[in-house]
């Protein structure tokens, strides 16, 4: 045998005679099932009666998002043209050619240190 649980509806009338004309027509009221089970209806008035409403309100900040400085911020870092780094092959060229002097300057070893005409 299966484990059953009740469902439960709320329905929402339009005037108290109604409701009361329900309640006297299902309380206590037999259903039979297909299998030939019976389900017995149990009748309730809701703790909170109050119905929701079909039209929410509109909000206020719809439409001004444009107008908001942090979403304007926003949209312009990333509207901005990014600037990349260069590659790392070319980095690596760029501090070899740092490192090694051209050929047509004269070696560290063979320069003169400017005190060195004065004293001779």
């Amino acid at each position: 045998p299966e484990a059953t649980r009740p469902g439960v509806a709320y329905l929402n009338f339009k005037s108290s005679e109604q409701t009361i004309d329900f309640y006297n027509s299902f309380k206590n009221h037999v259903f039979v099932d297909a299998k030939g089970e019976e389900w017995k209806v149990d009748i309730d008035y809701a703790p909170y009666q109050r119905v929701p409403r079909k039209h929410k309100p509109k909000d206020s900040r719809q439409g001004t998002i444009m107008q908001d400085p942090i979403y304007v911020a926003f949209v312009e870092t990333v509207t901005k043209e990014v600037e990349f780094l260069p590659s790392a092959e070319k980095q690596l060229e760029q501090r070899e050619s740092e490192r090694v002097p051209a050929p047509n300057t004269p070696s560290s070893s063979s320069k003169v240190a400017p005190v060195i005409p004065l004293i001779e």
